[in-house]
C-alpha cells in the first residue's frame, strides 16, 4: 500500500468514527427526549386522574350537603307545624 492509500484509509476511518460518534450522541439525545415526553405524558395522565377524583369527591360532597339541607328543611317544617 502506498502512502496516499494509507492516509485515505486512516482518513476514512476517522470520518467513520466521527460520524458514528455523532450518531450515538444523536440517538442518546433522542432517547432522553423520548423519556422526557413519556414522563410528561405520565404526569398529564396522573393530573387528569387526580382531577377526575377531585371532581368525583366534590360531587359526592355536594350531594351530602343537599341531603343535609333537605333534612334540616324537613325538621324546620315539622317544628313550624308543631308551634
Amino acid at each position: 500500500m502506498n502512502i496516499i492509500s494509507q492516509y485515505i484509509s486512516r482518513f476514512s476511518r476517522l470520518i467513520f468514527l466521527l460520524l458514528f460518534k455523532n450518531y450515538i450522541k444523536d440517538v442518546t439525545d433522542i432517547t432522553k427526549t423520548v423519556r422526557n415526553v413519556n414522563d410528561l405524558n405520565i404526569a398529564i395522565r396522573d393530573f387528569e386522574h387526580l382531577a377526575f377524583k377531585i371532581n368525583e369527591e366534590n360531587s359526592f360532597l355536594k350531594y351530602q350537603i343537599e341531603l343535609k339541607m333537605v333534612y334540616l328543611m324537613t325538621m324546620i317544617m315539622k317544628l313550624l307545624i308543631i308551634f
